[in-house]
């Protein structure tokens, strides 16, 4: 699809270039290569990943950095369009596009656990399902490796930070207007105000952007992948007296899309459960459903057996004719699909955001000047509905539901006055006190997040178009939908840097930075067994014990620079993080093997780097190499699980089941 964007100018324009961007990498090395200029110097950057303004060239992090008219030169728009800009950086859709996730140096949130990156707004985390619009940002920094001894939750991939623009005290504006194929169209825009200069400052900023959808339903003739987005920010920054300042943040985000197409590439025919012969396990498995749904009737049981064994032929019929059409409709046959399954995904989501820094200044001389920070962070959900068919597409079209005012078969599983939460449901808030005087600096925090989930349906899985289930017609839940959970995960932290020189001249120019984390995560889910109606599922069954998980884990990152000469540094680093364990789905029935939590995921690196700025002539530029190598422990992986009562469908969970190096 191809774009073009014009820019109108307001009152004003700033147009800050950046004189970095990014090359191809290898396995184990990442290159970035500097734009190549036609003058003597480069504009220096400035990062944040060590919690304070510092130049990318003396930061020993691998980092990639795009400020706002770089995200604009390269349209980068949307979460997705990040991963061709930064190197080794990956994002992949969730449970539905959405639902962004996000994998460096192959860690991510895998098989639905916790991620591995984990995306930063305002120097808060953001939610994995957040649906975020990248517009009006200062920059965008991608930090790789473990993480944890600085920003909140810890860690085993790196961490996005993403800076929006705060106020400033000079008027500013500007719009830009895309436009491109499949009536795709649109319009960002902001608006600067020093209300008091360099006291009460005001910045307006919107995003809003439709497309439509290329994927056609062959079915139901609806077009899939269209994108129905706005989103809005209104910041204010407060400075009332010397030293302190305010800066608070609202964000709304609203969705009405028809979602993402998944078109099936291919299936097995070779499943077992597929086998409909007199000795095949698909009909020695009906027929002991049929059975003892008919204990002594002879007619009924051999009616039953038939019934079933009709519908799953003509299920594996129909996978057949659909792979086949795929993969002989050539390449655009990917961009139809047939499913008997209209989608509808509509959420509308408030954010506030709050960072509050006191200057304190050297008021205990040994140690530094001290700044003493808190960031608060606080989301809503307004509106969160999906509404999906099951059970009677000719097609196994099974997904899971996660909660919200969700729709099946035309019956509403969860109250809407559930589908929402309020403020305070979900926040996270964090305390920084951090000193910088001569030769060294420092910075000790403590993060909270603490999450009340609304309810949820659970998971849906109509088994092969239930043939494996005690009832045709009814919605089988494979597990409990869930009504209530909540979670609390704290971390605690501190690191700090020394010039090695002011304390023994034969290592000036070496630094050493080390820093330790401990965090813990403590959570309680309540899961129902659901009750059929004859309208649909409704969650007032009984009760199950509460699973309680209880867990910590540790982080730190220890490393050694060295200022070669005023172009070139060097850099070795080791780091510890870890990604969170979590619960696995609450199933209906005794399955063998069943866990109902796992533990952490944890990895360590060894990264060696080098930033060099160079000079030929008039052209000057800079290159960054990161060579690593990884080992993993604990690693989360599925495990699949035969359940041998009906509905014998198969049961998924995560366990600790591995370990690697890379």
């Amino acid at each position: 699809m191809s774009r073009k964007a014009i820019r109108f100018c307001g009152v004003s324009c700033v147009v800050i270039t950046c004189a970095l961007v990014t090359a191809p990498h290898g396995a184990h090395a990442q290159v970035q290569q500097a734009q190549v200029g036609a003058i003597a110097g480069i504009e220096e950057v400035v990062v944040t990943a060590r919690k304070r303004e510092e130049n990318l060239e003396i930061v020993p992090v691998a980092v990639t950095v795009m400020n706002q008219e770089t995200l604009r030169e390269r349209n980068v728009i949307e979460p997705y369009d990040l991963q061709f800009s930064t190197p080794s950086l990956q994002v992949r859709s969730g449970s539905n596009a959405n639902t962004p996730q996000y994998f460096i140096r192959g860690q991510g949130a895998t098989f639905g656990t916790a991620p591995g990156v984990l995306p930063y707004f305002a120097e808060s985390p953001l939610s994995v399902a957040d649906n975020f619009a990248i517009y009006d940002l200062e920059n965008v920094q991608v930090l790789k490796g473990p993480q944890g001894t600085l920003f909140g939750r810890s860690t085993t991939g790196g961490a996005i930070l993403m800076t929006p623009h705060k106020p400033s005290d000079t008027w500013e504006s500007y719009v830009d207007v895309k436009y491109g194929d499949y009536d795709m169209h649109e319009i960002e825009a902001a608006l600067n105000v020093p209300i008091v200069p360099d006291k009460l400052e005001l910045r307006l900023s919107g995003d809003t952007v439709r497309r439509q959808g290329y994927t056609e339903n062959l079915v139901n003739g609806q077009y899939l992948d269209g994108r129905h987005r706005d989103s809005f920010r209104i910041g204010m920054t407060i400075k009332p007296f010397e030293g302190f300042e305010n800066y608070a943040m609202y964000q709304l985000i609203d969705t009405n899309e028809t979602g993402s197409s998944a078109p099936m590439i291919e299936f097995n025919p070779l499943l077992p459960l597929f086998n409909t012969t007199p000795s095949g396990t698909g009909y020695q498995t009906i027929a002991l459903i049929c059975g003892r749904l008919n204990p002594g009737n002879a007619a009924g049981t051999a009616s039953c057996v038939s019934t079933r064994v009709n519908i799953l032929n003509a299920l594996v019929g129909n996978l057949a004719a659909e792979a086949n059409r795929i993969q002989t409709g050539g390449s655009g046959a990917v961009r139809f699909s047939q499913s008997l399954d209209p989608r509808q995904e509509i959420s509308k989501t408030e954010e506030i955001h709050d960072i509050a820094t006191y200057d304190l200044g050297s008021r205990i001389p040994v140690l530094g000047d001290i700044t003493i920070k808190n960031i608060f962070s606080t989301t809503r959900t307004l509106q969160n509905l999906r509404q999906v068919n099951f059970c009677d597409s000719a097609f196994l079209d099974c997904e899971n539901t996660t909660g919200g005012q969700t729709i099946i078969n035309g019956a509403q599983v969860i109250n809407p006055s559930l589908a929402g939460d309020h403020w305070l449901d979900h926040y996270t808030e964090e305390v920084q006190v951090a000193g910088t005087g001569t030769g060294f600096n420092w910075i000790l925090g403590w993060f909270d997040q603490r999450d009340n989930t609304p309810p949820q349906s659970g998971v849906v899985f109509p088994t092969f178009g239930n043939v494996f289930s005690p009832s045709l017609t009814n919605i089988v839940y494979a597990t409990a939908p869930t009504v209530y959970a909540y979670s609390l995960y704290t971390n605690y932290f501190g690191q700090a840097t020394i010039d090695l020189g002011e304390l023994a001249a034969p290592l000036k120019n070496v630094s050493f930075t080390g820093g330790y984390a401990v965090s813990h995560l403590n959570s309680t889910t309540v899961s129902t067994t659901p009750v059929y109606t004859a309208s649909g599922t409704v969650m007032n069954g009984a009760l199950n014990a509460p699973v309680v998980l209880d867990q910590g884990g540790k982080s730190y990152n220890f490393s050694l620079d060295y200022k070669v000469n005023p172009d070139l540094l060097t850099y070795i680093t080791t780091r510890k993080g870890f990604k969170q364990g979590g619960n696995n789905a609450i199933v209906l029935s005794t399955i063998p093997g069943v866990a109902y939590t796992y533990n952490p995921e944890y990895d360590k690196d060894l990264e060696i780097g080098a930033k060099y700025t160079y000079h030929f002539g008039n052209v000057a530029g800079r290159s960054n190499l990161a060579m690593y190598y990884d080992w993993y422990t604990s690693i989360q992986r599925q495990q699949v699980l035969t359940n041998p009562n009906p509905p014998f469908n198969p049961q998924v969970q995560i366990n600790n089941i591995g370990a690697a190096q890379t």
